[in-house]
């Protein structure tokens, strides 16, 4: 009787060939990508996110007024940081803010030379007003 009709036939097969019992596959985490964003719930569904290594990716928390940047390294090590985000309104007085100047704070140049002026004259005036010191030599 030869020996290879003794075993069944998956045992014939070279060990390289066998196909595992298992399959070591990542469990699976809702992840949703629409449109290049990729939505992920909480912080947890962006921790749990698959990324390979050397890869980037900006994580929209769809409970959340949050987005996570997940960088993964080329040794494989993660990193998440977390921002807040809001949207911005604009309204017409803000878009038109830069442009209006309160002159109340500021005087003209007329105005400006008159009080120079002024100021000058009260330091002489009072310069004139003051005695002089005497000098005393010892000698």
């Amino acid at each position: 009787m030869p020996f290879n009709n003794i075993y069944p036939v998956t045992y014939q097969q070279p060990f390289y060939q066998q196909q595992p019992m298992y399959s070591m596959q990542q469990p699976q985490v809702q992840s949703q990508q629409t449109n290049g964003i990729v939505w992920v719930q909480g912080e947890a569904g962006a921790k749990a996110h698959f990324m390979n290594a050397g890869e980037t990716a900006i994580l929209m928390d769809s409970e959340n007024p949050f987005f996570y940047i997940k960088t993964v390294n080329q040794a494989g090590v993660p990193f998440l940081e977390k921002y807040r985000f809001e949207k911005v309104v604009d309204t017409p007085q803000e878009n038109h803010q830069e442009q209006q100047i309160n002159f109340d704070q500021y005087i003209t140049r007329d105005e400006f030379e008159r009080r120079i002026s002024e100021i000058s004259s009260k330091n002489n005036n009072h310069r004139k007003q003051q005695p002089k010191k005497e000098v005393s030599t010892n000698g």
